[in-house]
C-alpha cells in the first residue's frame, strides 16, 4: 500500500495492489488464471510487481515437511505463474519486477529454505530478462 501510494504521489501513475491468500490459490497456472486472467486482460498494465513471500524462521532440522512445502509454494509459484501469466495475457511490452531477498546471496542461519526459494526467484528473473 505504502509502495503504491508513493509511486502515485511521486511519478503521478495509476498503481493498484491486490490482496489475496496465496496459501488458499491451486498452485497451478489454471488456479491462477481463475483469479488473476481477466484481471490482467481487464487493464492496461505495464508494470508487474511480484511481492509474495513468506519465512519460516527455523533451522532445516526443526522445519517440518509442510513448513518448507508452504515456503516453496508461497515464495516460488506465484512469482512463476503470474509472470506467465502477465507475458501470456497482455502479449505486450512490459516490465516485470520479481522482489527477492538478499538472502538469495548469502546463507543464513535458519534460512535455507527460505534463501534457497529467493535464489530461485532470481534465477527466474535473470532467465526473463535474457528472453
Amino acid at each position: 500500500v505504502d509502495l503504491c501510494n508513493e509511486l502515485k504521489s511521486k511519478y503521478n501513475v495509476k498503481t493498484e495492489y491486490i490482496v489475496v491468500d496465496f496459501g488458499k490459490i491451486e498452485q497451478t497456472y489454471d488456479g491462477y488464471y481463475n483469479i488473476f486472467g481477466k484481471y490482467f486482460q481487464d487493464r492496461e498494465i505495464s508494470i508487474l510487481v511480484n511481492n509474495v513471500g513468506t519465512l519460516e524462521f527455523k533451522s532445516q532440522l526443526e522445519l517440518t515437511l509442510d513448513e518448507a512445502a508452504s515456503t516453496i509454494n508461497l515464495n516460488c509459484y506465484p512469482q512463476t505463474f503470474l509472470s506467465k501469466m502477465f507475458v501470456d495475457v497482455r502479449k505486450q511490452k512490459g516490465a516485470i519486477i520479481n522482489l527477492s531477498s538478499i538472502a538469495a546471496e548469502y546463507v543464513i542461519l535458519h534460512q535455507n529454505m527460505y534463501g534457497a526459494t529467493k535464489r530461485f526467484n532470481d534465477y527466474l528473473s535473470m532467465g526473463y530478462a535474457l528472453e
